[in-house]
């Protein structure tokens, strides 16, 4: 269990009783926020940023 201060808090957008992953990295250390959002939303998301920048990512593998 972490106590963060009111600058700390507000910088990454918690509330008191929010839960939060911070996991090592190869370049540091990342603390991400546990969202409540369904899987299936998600996946949309995901669906459509992938379809979004198809083009992109197509043109970046050549």
């Amino acid at each position: 269990m972490a106590v963060f201060d009111d600058e700390t808090r507000a910088a990454l957008k918690l509330e008191v009783g929010d839960v939060i992953h911070i996991e090592r990295t190869p370049h540091g250390v990342t603390a991400t926020a546990e969202l409540d959002i369904d899987h299936e939303v998600r996946a949309g998301r995901g669906r459509a940023f992938l379809k979004r920048y198809n083009k992109t990512f197509q043109a970046l593998e050549t």
